[in-house]
């Protein structure tokens, strides 16, 4: 995502983007003033990329896939997947905090309380589940030459 007049907007809303190849894409602004600003963008996706203006246009060349190349993606996606796991694990524990706090107003019963929980405690299992599958899917594809 492009921060542009301070709001954020996708790539592709704000530009052309053409493959000029099967490692490199050309991206075609519609306003030459965010060239500046989408270079810094690709560049803080650390993923190894150096953009380069060619006259109003910008060029992204993708290195070839090594093994080594394969790897840094697979440590990419496993922190990703770690993140996503923190992310559903606080939203849980922000739920678990609301429904106690009813409880404790006593909006709900005891019974309901120990219903939600498990039912959070379920969604949460399913999620993490859903990402650790992804993540090795993923992971095994990326592997694969």
């Amino acid at each position: 995502k492009i921060t542009y007049y301070n709001e954020k907007y996708i790539l592709s809303q704000l530009s052309v983007i053409l493959i000029e190849s099967a490692n490199t894409i050309i991206i075609k602004p519609f306003d030459k003033k965010i060239i500046s600003i989408i270079c810094k963008e690709i560049i803080n996706l650390n993923l190894d990329l150096n953009p380069f203006v060619s006259g109003d246009n910008i060029k992204v060349i993708f290195p070839k896939l090594t093994q080594e190349r394969r790897n840094f993606f697979v440590t990419k996606i496993k922190k990703i997947s770690e993140n996503t796991k923190i992310y559903i694990r606080n939203t849980r524990r922000q739920s678990n905090q609301k429904f106690k706090l009813f409880l404790k107003e006593n909006k709900i019963s005891k019974d309901d309380e120990k219903l939600f929980l498990n039912k959070i405690q379920n969604l949460v299992d399913k999620y993490i589940n859903e990402v650790d599958l992804l993540t090795a899917k993923k992971e095994k594809s990326l592997l694969t030459v």
